[in-house]
């Protein structure tokens, strides 16, 4: 059986992305999306994703406080070795 874990940190935020026409001719629409957290209706958009990860941090800073972020590259090649393990 699993461990069960109970997060006393957590959030719950919904993430919505659409594509929109240009109107300039061009065929590669541009990306659009907004992110909301679910509690208390907090929602901020954004067009790029470094911007949604920006949100994300800045929303969740807001109630927990900093958090120490990791490298991608640092995260993966941890995992790595995880599974190597």
């Amino acid at each position: 059986m699993g461990v069960r874990r109970r997060y006393s940190r957590s959030d719950l935020f919904l993430v919505r992305i659409w594509f929109e026409d240009r109107g300039d001719g061009s065929d590669h629409p541009e990306r659009r999306g907004k992110v909301q957290r679910v509690v208390d209706g907090e929602a901020h958009h954004f067009d790029d994703w470094p911007t949604l990860i920006e949100l994300l941090v800045a929303m969740t800073a807001e109630k927990f406080g900093p958090v120490e972020r990791v490298p991608l590259q640092d995260k993966d090649k941890g995992e790595q070795d995880d599974e190597q393990a």
